[in-house]
């Protein structure tokens, strides 16, 4: 059993008892479900020409959306779809196995959908999003652990010393050991400037043992708006939920 010290102990139970109402939960994964006489049914979210994963594991791409269809019972997914296979080759992506899988995302921030071409660079990537008046930006990976060789320990300290020569004068900080829910956890923070536009910029990265892979969260924006913005961004990792791989359950009025 892990036991968390006081520090992150007392960080648990802060998501335990304070609600963001701001906030609103982001499915990783954007999953289709059969609806009556075969056809299929997705979240109210989704628009034509968005992703899904078909229950085949194959992608597909939205054709129409029929609002309200009837034959879609499941609230969750109430919208009526119509899907055709991508043209686009190299276009599968990481997901979470558990599709209610999400993140609830602080105010001003928004999921960015991942083109294929984005996806065929880096397939490690299953969620992405971004703050465009904080110039923020915040991406999740998905590494298998077999590729890594080290402890994720020493794992971190490699990413973290690769930040650092990737900046002009990098400060890097110590490396946090968390727990984030039955996971073990560590983190660190590497503010430096952009070599190629010189911009002062603070990197928060987060590394969660996920058992058969690392959760990896990148998150980063220009150093100027840190200070007011480090509790919400340093806490974010905690808001992820579902990756135990149990049912999630939400208020009806934060769903994305």
């Amino acid at each position: 059993m892990i036991c968390a010290s006081g520090s992150v102990a007392a960080n648990i139970l802060v998501h335990i008892f304070i609600h963001h109402a701001s906030s609103r939960y982001h499915y990783f994964t954007q999953t289709v479900q059969t609806g009556g006489g075969g056809a299929y049914c997705v979240r109210d979210t989704m628009t034509v020409g968005d992703r899904v994963k078909l229950k085949d594991g194959s992608s597909a791409g939205i054709v129409t959306l029929t609002a309200d269809a009837p034959y879609c019972k499941n609230k969750d997914f109430p919208t009526g779809a119509t899907v055709a296979p991508l043209k686009t080759e190299n276009c599968e992506f990481a997901v979470p196995s558990n599709p209610d899988a999400g993140i609830y995302l602080p105010e001003g921030w928004k999921m960015q959908k991942l083109s294929c071409a984005a996806l065929a660079r880096k397939k490690d990537v299953f969620f992405s999003a971004r703050n465009e008046a904080l110039d923020g930006r915040f991406i999740m990976d998905d590494v298998d652990r077999s590729r890594v060789s080290t402890s994720i320990a020493i794992y971190a300290k490699a990413l973290r010393d690769k930040q650092v020569s990737n900046l002009a004068n990098g400060i890097p900080s110590e490396i946090e050991e968390l727990q984030i829910g039955s996971y073990l956890a560590w983190r660190f923070h590497v503010q430096g400037e952009i070599k190629a536009t010189h911009q002062e910029m603070v990197f928060i990265v987060t590394l969660i043992d996920h058992g058969n892979d690392i959760i990896l969260i990148n998150t980063y924006l220009p150093a100027q708006h840190y200070a007011d913005h480090a509790d919400e961004l340093n806490d974010i990792a905690y808001d992820i939920k579902g990756l135990d791989d149990k049912p999630v359950v939400l208020e009806d009025d934060t769903k994305l």
